[in-house]
């Protein structure tokens, strides 16, 4: 009986050693970003910018430049930015904050 007990407590530490080891195990965090990304200060989001068919279907100038900042489901444009200087271009839309329409300069 006891040769029983210390059989199944070997058998319990050797999976919970397995587990330990799988846990850890390097190759299985997937959700850790690439360090050749966090190094060279990369994004994996690259602007888009409006066609003229896009622009023309929200009333727009075709010369106007206009970032896309996200899409429907359907592709349709639900967000987008007027650009008027290089730095206006989101580099990271999850940085962005609603704009009160309150004290905006008019361009007319």
């Amino acid at each position: 009986m006891k040769n029983y007990y210390k059989v199944i407590i070997s058998l319990v530490l050797l999976l919970l050693g397995a587990a330990l080891v799988y846990w850890f195990w390097p190759e299985n965090n997937i959700n850790k970003v690439p360090a050749s990304i966090t190094e060279s200060g990369g994004s994996l989001y690259s602007p888009e910018f409006m066609t003229d068919k896009e622009k023309e279907s929200f009333g727009l100038p075709s010369e106007t430049r206009v970032q896309v900042i996200s899409r429907e489901q359907d592709g349709n444009v639900s967000v987008y930015k007027i650009i008027r200087n290089e730095q206006d271009v989101v580099s990271n839309p999850s940085q962005l904050s609603p704009i009160s329409p309150r004290g905006l300069e008019t361009n007319e």
